[in-house]
Formats: C-alpha cells, sequence, structure tokens
C-alpha cells in the first residue's frame, strides 16, 4: 500500500511569491518499514509446536556472499563455507531446542534448510 505526502512552501521574494511543491512516497503495510510484502506466517499456528519448517535467510540486497553457480553446482566461497559450516554447528549449539537438521542448501545470495521440531 502506498500513501503519498505533498509538501508546498511558499517563499516570498521581493516582488514574487514562489511555490515549492514537493511529493514525497513512503510505504504503509511494513513491518518496522523493513518487509516489502506481508507476513506468509499463519496466524493461528503456534510456530513453538511440533513439525517440520521450512527457512530461507537473504543476503543484504541479495549480493552474492556465498559464491557462484558454475555448470550447474554450487561453488562456495569462504563465507559460504563459513555459512554452512555454522548451519552445522546450530545444532549442536541448540540441544535444549530439540532440533533436527533435514536437507540444507547454500545460495550465492540466500540459504534454505528444513528445519524439524
Amino acid at each position: 500500500m502506498w500513501w503519498f505526502v505533498v509538501v508546498k512552501k511558499k517563499k516570498k521574494t521581493k516582488n514574487k511569491t514562489k511555490t515549492k511543491t514537493k511529493t514525497k512516497t513512503k510505504t504503509m503495510g511494513k513491518f518496522q518499514n523493513k518487509y516489502r510484502i506481508p507476513s506468509a506466517r499463519l496466524s493461528y499456528w503456534d510456530y513453538g509446536s511440533p513439525g517440520a519448517y521450512f527457512v530461507t535467510i537473504c543476503t543484504t540486497n541479495m549480493e552474492h556472499f556465498f559464491g557462484t553457480i558454475t555448470n550447474g553446482e554450487m561453488q562456495l566461497n569462504t563465507l559460504g563455507k563459513i555459512a554452512h559450516r555454522e548451519w552445522l554447528k546450530t545444532f549442536d549449539l541448540r540441544p535444549d531446542m530439540n532440533l533436527d537438521m533435514d536437507a540444507f542448501v547454500v545460495m550465492p545470495n540466500h540459504f534454505h534448510a528444513i528445519v524439524s521440531m
């Protein structure tokens, strides 16, 4: 949802009055002005309940921080290898959460995983 604010300023000079108009475009419907789309979360679902969850984490501005795809295969760079290694550690660091790791993949600008609780 978009909304517009029109600001008019009048400035007087010796014999003339000038009006300057500025239009500012702002967005509404964002959570803390950060998200482009409404939440995909189900309002009636308890996300702390057992189940399998599909997780996607994207890089800032969709920049390719984690590597490149060459001949149809992901080639992790140093940051991609760190992301891969840290994801594997996640389950050892959080034994109290009863998490189970399923499939995951590190892509050039995002990460997909399936986590079961």
